[in-house]
C-alpha cells in the first residue's frame, strides 16, 4: 500500500498552481500595455511560483511517521566489523576455544 502524500508536498503543489494563476494575471493585468522590460516579467514570473512554493511548504505541518520507519544508525555504520572469535587447533590437537580457556583431556588409559 502507498503511504499517503504528505502534508508539505501537497502545500507546495498547490502553491505552485496559485502561483501560476498570479502569473497569469501579472501578464493580463499588469505587465499588459506597460513598457515592463522583457527580463524583468520573466524574473518575476520565475520567482513568484519558487517563493510561494517554497514558503507553502516551510509552513506546512510536518507529517509525523511511525516509530519504526527505518531509523538508521549512522554511528554503527561507521565503526567497522567486529571479528568474531574462533576455535584455535593446537599442535596436540587440543581445541582452544575463544575464551583463551585451554580444556585439556587426558590420553586414553590403555593395557
Amino acid at each position: 500500500m502507498a503511504a499517503p502524500i504528505e502534508a508539505k508536498v501537497k502545500a507546495s503543489g498547490l502553491a505552485a498552481l496559485a502561483a501560476g494563476l498570479i502569473d497569469w494575471a501579472l501578464a493580463e493585468y499588469v505587465f499588459k500595455g506597460h513598457h515592463v522590460d522583457a527580463a524583468v516579467t520573466a524574473e518575476v514570473y520565475a520567482a513568484i511560483p519558487a517563493v510561494i512554493a517554497t514558503a507553502a511548504g516551510y509552513l506546512a505541518p510536518h507529517t509525523p511517521r511511525p516509530a519504526d520507519a527505518g531509523v538508521i544508525d549512522v554511528a554503527a555504520l561507521s565503526k567497522p566489523p567486529v571479528p568474531q572469535p574462533q576455535n584455535v587447533v593446537a599442535s596436540s590437537g587440543q581445541v582452544i576455544p575463544p575464551t583463551g580457556a585451554v580444556t585439556v583431556q587426558p590420553p586414553p588409559v590403555t593395557q
